[in-house]
């Protein structure tokens, strides 16, 4: 085709390279958007994004840029040399901790604070190591201008290592183990940049020794691994896989599931649910937001009563009149994580497909649109390989009227008929346009191979010693009878 790209049924993004950076921030490790550029554009949280409504009033009350300079008995001035005051005033160290070591023998009367335990003001060892120049790790003299010089000095404060961070000053007979000028520790500040910078050297251990690592202990770890983390390593090795086929239960995956997709709908009493949830886990665009889908969110400082009482609202209506072929419902108790399930229409090439979407509600909606995106892959112009969805009233002109429910009818009917003046995917809007058909045999495709999951069911093996049918076994039906004499 004359734009470079061949779609087949087996036709498949590449992601070799982050969608939007291109590889400049690093590896993307098969997903279409770089861990870097993922954090940058998509926060995990909606609570941390900025709550600016669209509704905005400009008063005289904001500064043109033109006004004179205030008088220095501003209350506003003041309010902030006293906040910068006090800010300086929480970086010193408490009197009551403090100790005052013997004067210096090339300094006299130069004496150096230092604080024994400080295991609670960890905010203040980044910048008391900062104090402390090269020389001092390396044993040189302690200049005047570091070890205080009088009541102008710069006092240094060497806090103590109680979680492990920063360096360390031990207490060696009631004094910090100065010797004369010299600060003995684990590792100068150099060396701690050092081993955070530049790479390790390998360590030359046997590659096998892994390996070698009883089941006990690897179950041990595994169990304290979450439902994601322990499918990845399902997938490491074969004895990894047989490990956790082995100790983890078909129920156990049942509930990661149910967890991870509340509104999946088995068709079959009997489902292999590990099957099931690494169809769905593949199926997924983009591991990362599924992955922060249940993140814990951080709840609004200040939520308001309109937010709550329109989101019960609405939750209510979904779930006693639900739109057909929708459904939604809040994964955590802020109403800050939804999820939702379409079915696909009837006469399109999504036709009974299961899609699913992860919602995020800021805590300014309803003045703040809600962000939707897919967490199964589908074809389609108006859908990036991210799962991002290019529809104008949740991008640009987002109302007050609007409401979950519109916006899961409209992303409904936009499967019925896109929209390829402007795609996501231009690519695949050009392909709708030159070639309607091949374009549904590639989305009725993908519809089978990613939204279909409902369907499945274990494979029974033959039973060689009962004359029971598959379909049989499948309805319950009781054995059939003989005829042999």
């Amino acid at each position: 085709m004359e734009w470079g790209i061949e779609f087949t049924e087996n036709f498949d993004h590449l992601n070799e390279s982050c969608y939007f950076c291109n590889g400049y921030y690093g590896p993307c490790f098969s997903e279409p958007v770089c861990a870097t550029c993922h954090a940058l554009l998509y926060p995990n949280d909606a609570s941390q994004r900025l709550n600016i409504g669209p509704y905005q009033e400009k008063t005289d009350d904001g500064d043109s840029g033109n006004e004179e300079p205030k008088d220095p008995t501003d209350f506003h001035q003041i309010q902030r040399r006293d906040s910068q005051g006090d800010l300086q005033q929480a970086l010193q160290p408490p009197q009551q901790q403090q100790q005052l070591m013997p004067p210096d023998g090339n300094n006299e009367g130069n004496r150096i604070p230092v604080v024994e335990d400080m295991g609670d003001m960890d905010y203040v060892e980044g910048a008391a190591a900062m104090l402390v120049p090269e020389s001092i790790a390396g044993g040189d003299s302690i200049p005047a201008s570091v070890s205080g010089g009088g009541p102008s000095g710069l006092g240094v404060v060497l806090p103590g290592r109680s979680n492990g961070i920063g360096p360390s000053v031990s207490n060696v007979g009631g004094r910090g183990c100065l010797g004369g000028n010299n600060v003995v520790s684990k590792g100068s500040l150099q060396e701690m940049i050092n081993q955070l910078t530049c790479p390790r050297p390998p360590d030359n251990l046997d590659p096998s020794l892994i390996h070698r690592i009883p089941p006990e202990v690897l179950m041990v770890v595994f169990d304290l691994l979450d439902d994601m983390t322990l499918w990845s390593v399902d997938h490491v090795c074969m004895r990894w896989h047989n490990l956790v086929s082995r100790y983890v239960k078909d129920d156990q995956w049942k509930e990661f599931v149910t967890r991870r997709w509340p509104l999946f709908r088995p068709l079959y009493n009997r489902v292999p649910w590990q099957q099931v949830y690494t169809k769905l886990t593949n199926s997924a665009p983009c591991q990362i937001c599924l992955y922060h889908m249940l993140l814990p969110a951080t709840p609004p400082a200040n939520e308001n009563s309109w937010r709550r009482n329109r989101l019960r609202n609405e939750l209510r209506t979904l779930r006693s009149d639900p739109p057909e072929g929708i459904e939604a419902s809040p994964l955590d108790e802020m109403s800050l994580h939804w999820q939702a399930s379409i079915r696909g229409p009837a006469g399109s090439p999504y036709e009974g497909g299961t899609f699913f979407l992860y919602i995020q509600i800021p805590p300014s909606y309803p003045l703040c649109p809600p962000i939707v995106r897919f967490i199964t892959k589908i074809f389609h112009p108006n859908v990036s390989r991210h799962g991002d969805i290019g529809i104008d009233s949740i991008q640009h002109n987002w109302s007050l009227a609007l409401t979950i429910s519109k916006v899961l009818i409209s992303i409904q009917s936009l499967l019925t008929d896109p929209y390829t003046k402007v795609c996501m995917e231009p690519d695949i809007g050009r392909l709708y346009e030159s070639d309607k058909n091949r374009f549904e045999r590639v989305a009725r495709a993908w519809t089978h191979r990613h939204a279909m999951h409902d369907g499945l069911r274990p494979d029974t093996p033959p039973n060689t010693c009962s004359s029971l049918s598959q379909m049989e076994i499948e309805e319950g039906l009781p054995p059939a009878t003989s005829t042999r004499s």
